[in-house]
């Protein structure tokens, strides 16, 4: 049988993580302490197997899959993470991932608005911030639709060098 990817943000501990999950699959309507939860959310990935996937976003410290890995049985763990000391990984695999090309950044941009992908600033934009996939998609979620690609590039502009403004004066 196939099931949907779980997902879920990461906690700051293996323990805050379950319960962010818990979150997630409405667990914990009824009155039910923190502890319970966490027993209520292994028993529930226990139970799947592992057929199914549970994607942890953005973990703050790697090593805590580890411990993650020791608690859910079989289920697959997918993690994101900026930690990138990857010598405390002891289960699965470490995948670095680069920046994104100029147009993987611009698509990605623009995956929450209806903009047109060919606007020279959306290139400027991502420039700006690098290419980085996680903070093109911060720009995304923050930009909506009350913003033009012009307006979300002016506060990455840099600022000019105090010897440039003295030319100018």
């Amino acid at each position: 049988s196939e099931f949907e990817p779980l997902w879920s943000a990461a906690g700051s501990n293996a323990e805050q993580t379950l319960l962010s999950l818990a979150s997630t699959l409405g667990f914990g309507k009824q009155e039910s302490t923190p502890a319970d939860l966490v027993i209520q959310v292994r028993q529930h990935l226990t139970s799947l197997g592992k057929e199914a996937l549970w994607v942890v976003d953005n973990l703050e410290k790697i090593e805590v899959a580890n411990e993650l890995a020791s608690q859910v049985g079989s289920v697959r763990i997918l993690v994101t993470t900026r930690d990138d000391h990857r010598e405390l990984l002891s289960v699965g695999e470490f995948i670095g991932l680069k920046v994104l090309n100029p147009e993987g950044a611009v698509k990605l941009l623009c995956s929450r608005s209806d903009t047109n992908l060919n606007d020279r600033a959306l290139k400027e934009i991502a420039h700006a911030v690098g290419y980085l996939p996680l903070a093109l998609e911060l720009l995304a979620i923050h930009w909506g639709q009350s913003q033009t690609p012009r307006s979300l590039l002016r506060p990455l502009e840099p600022t000019p060098k105090a010897a440039a403004l003295q030319i100018l004066l």
